[in-house]
């Protein structure tokens, strides 16, 4: 994988050898790298796949703003939410989840 976007320290936007693009996390991942450089792949803790090219801007700041811990825990959520109830919990849950999470916190 090749880092794309550094978003924080832990939080990068990655890009497989075919062009897909994810959201990596992990500690230190992005600590002193560059865009184009390889990802430390053993560092990975978490992989959000993502599946459109067109991601909303407001979770690319978001994920640059928030600590992995809110990620994880948002990520528990969702992850949680589709189990009890299928497809119908849509992706864009993340965006007003983190948000709410953050606002509580503070």
């Amino acid at each position: 994988m090749i880092i794309r976007q550094i978003f924080n320290n832990n939080v990068i936007r990655a890009e497989n050898q075919v062009g897909h693009e994810f959201v990596v996390i992990g500690n230190g991942l992005g600590f002193k790298k560059k865009n184009g450089q390889r990802v430390d792949e053993e560092k990975i803790e978490k992989t959000f796949v993502l599946k459109s090219d067109k991601i909303p801007q407001k979770l690319i700041d978001l994920i640059g703003e928030t600590s992995v811990e809110y990620l994880k825990v948002a990520d528990e959520i969702v992850g949680s939410a589709k189990k009890e109830m299928g497809d119908i919990v849509s992706d864009n849950i993340y965006i007003s989840l983190i948000d709410n999470i953050q606002f509580a916190i503070y």
